[in-house]
């Protein structure tokens, strides 16, 4: 049996890379039939920029993962 654990945090600064390669990916991957309106530069930037300071985000920690 795997016995990972994991906790909830809020988002820091340094999670927006991270955020972002797992947002373009699952955007990639689920919609691909959809072309993106933004280049991955610019998703990025908004994550950084936009995102993690006006929203609430919440990332997972695995066994001390983020």
């Amino acid at each position: 049996m795997d016995n990972k654990r994991f906790t909830l945090r809020t988002a820091a600064h340094e999670d927006a890379e991270r955020i972002a390669d797992i947002l373009l990916m699952s955007r990639k991957h689920f919609l691909a039939f959809a072309p993106l309106a933004h280049t991955d530069d610019e998703v990025r930037a908004w994550v950084r920029k936009t995102l993690l300071p006006e929203e609430s985000v919440t990332v997972a920690v695995v066994n001390g993962i983020t």
